[in-house]
């Protein structure tokens, strides 16, 4: 090689040396950046989150050995202090105004004495393992709202400790057994998990309103998982299990309850101990709708245990399954409600039994019936709609059994297998009208005592009306027209109207309908007129 090319050559591999080194010392540095970057910003995310929290909440309540502290949130300085978790809490509410907001942190905080909240518009968040724990006869609730409005309880766990309370405290209220108890207006109990209560897990009062308890789970209370009392209450989205009577007890007008999760109501702690998914007692007005039940003596119940009756529910599109002892939707007291798009596949008794007037049930799918008590009963029941469903059964049982003094009914367009399709039992079964319906591989499609009387369509000088409002009852009933006369039904705006199972359009907000067959129309929002 020439001296010319070995300089040439040398000058390359100085020119590839400082570039592979530069590259190396750009990497190195980037890498170095990078580091002190990513420290930087943890530090800031650090300081922002902890700046953050101090900001977020007007009070901190904290455990520190054997001692419960109230901190500061603005300072983080401890302002007070005690042995006792139920003196530190009521001291913060104390020192509370409207809008506040309290931070408890994860810890268990033994209550000795209710916690009370007495300010409107107060937040209490709960860390997730913050664990309020009932000492041994506190024979009250644990947190209880107190005649206040705006207040948000979030994340709390509570063990109410059942078997060291109490039992003697029902209806005492608040000194009773039980987790939270609400009342005033606008309040919501969210994200909670509520155990081990002597009586009721969630407790809405006859001076509640619009409170809510959403995304919950509430289980082994000796009585009901969540108990809604008061106007306009709602729960949405719980879990309940294994409470002795009730998963979700409604006994005030327009309750909503959707999308919960209720199964295994079958415990034996309690004094109480009818074990049923839902009820409705004694109100009317309520939603049911999007639930799933399983493993419960009943599925759903509308029942009179103190006056008013029961009425003008709409029960829609829930799922029943494994109704171990008695039936999967009871309708009883004083009618007017609504059954439609049921799924029950499991029943012991019924599927779905009617003991008042005026009541539309269809569209229900029911699988499976023990007991050969009927898919769908009546039993003193007038001037019901039995129309659409579909039952299925085994080669045993009946579709839809009438028992005693039902009259007036119309069965029709209901698709049925099963052993023996309609039962009329009794002589005291008159003027009901079956007509369209589909019997599949019974034995006996439609066995009648001979002496009551029924209705045949095809010759009917008349038509009725079955109208049912699930909103406020307004126009109520059965009404019966002359062959071919016109009916007209007017809404207000934004109402909802539903004819024969379906969703119909409303052209300036009126309906017109020719009397030239039965009709059952229910109105589940809004304000109608029948002329």
């Amino acid at each position: 090689m020439s001296s010319r090319s070995q300089k040439s050559f040398r000058k390359c591999c100085k020119n590839k040396i400082f570039l592979v080194s530069f590259i190396m010392f750009v990497l190195v540095l980037a890498m170095f950046f990078a580091k002190v970057t990513t420290a930087l910003s943890q530090e800031s995310s650090f300081r922002l989150q902890n700046v953050g929290f101090v900001r977020q909440y007007t009070y901190i309540m904290r455990v520190s050995g054997s001692n419960y502290q109230m901190i500061a949130g603005n300072t983080g300085n401890i302002l007070f202090q005690s042995g006792s978790s139920s003196r530190v809490f009521n001291y913060i509410v104390g020192n509370c105004s409207t809008g506040d907001s309290i931070y408890v942190e994860q810890g268990f905080y033994y209550v000795d004495s209710m916690w009370n909240i007495k300010v409107n518009n107060l937040t209490v968040i709960f860390q997730r393992g913050a664990i309020l724990r009932a000492v041994n006869n506190l024979n009250s609730v644990l947190i209880f709202v107190n005649y206040v409005n705006g207040t948000t309880i979030s994340g709390v766990e509570i063990d109410g400790n059942a078997v060291n309370q109490n039992s003697g405290l029902w209806g005492n209220y608040p000194y009773q057994a039980s987790g939270i108890g609400v009342t005033g207006f606008g309040n919501l109990i969210i994200d909670c998990i509520i155990y081990n209560c002597r009586v009721f897990g969630v407790f809405v009062t006859s001076w509640g309103g619009n409170c809510g308890v959403v995304n919950c789970t509430v289980y082994n209370c000796g009585a009901n998982a969540i108990q809604l009392n008061g106007v306009a209450n709602y729960a949405i989205g719980n879990t309940c299990w294994g409470c002795s009577d009730v998963g979700i007890a409604v006994f005030g007008p327009r309750a909503f309850i959707a999308n919960n999760y209720i199964y295994d109501i079958n415990g034996s702690t309690g004094f109480v101990n009818s074990h049923v998914g839902i009820t409705v007692e004694s109100s009317g007005y309520a939603t049911i709708t999007n639930n799933t039940i399983k493993n419960c003596y009943y599925g759903i119940a509308t029942m009179n245990t103190v006056p008013p009756n029961s009425h003008s529910n709409y029960i829609a599109y829930n799922e029943i399954l494994n109704v171990n002892q008695g039936t999967g939707v009871s309708l009883g007291d004083d009618g007017h409600n609504v059954a439609t798009h049921n799924y029950i596949n499991g029943s012991f008794a019924r599927g779905i039994e009617v003991n008042c007037y005026g009541n539309i049930v269809s569209f229900n799918r029911i699988i499976g019936v023990t007991t050969d008590q009927g898919a769908i009963s009546l039993n003193s029941a007038s001037n019901n709609s039995i129309s659409n469903n579909t039952i299925t059964l085994s080669t045993s049982g009946f579709g839809i059994w009438l028992l005693i003094n039902n009259n007036q009914n119309i069965i029709q367009g209901n698709n049925i297998q099963a052993e023996i399709g309609i039962v009329i039992q009794n002589p005291n079964c008159n003027y009901n009208k079956l007509c369209g319906n589909i019997l599949v591989n019974c034995t006996v499609q439609i066995s009648d005592s001979g002496t009551g009387t029924i209705i045949n369509p095809d010759t009917s000088a008349y038509y009725s009306l079955v109208f049912c409002n699930t909103y406020d009852g307004s126009g109520e009933g059965v009404y019966v027209y002359a062959n071919n006369t016109s009916c007209t039904i007017t809404l207000n705006e934004g109402s909802i109207l539903n004819v024969n199972g379906v969703n119909v359009y409303l052209e300036d907000n009126q309906y017109i309908l020719d009397m030239m067959k039965d009709y059952f129309v229910y109105v589940t929002r809004g304000f109608a007129i029948i002329s």
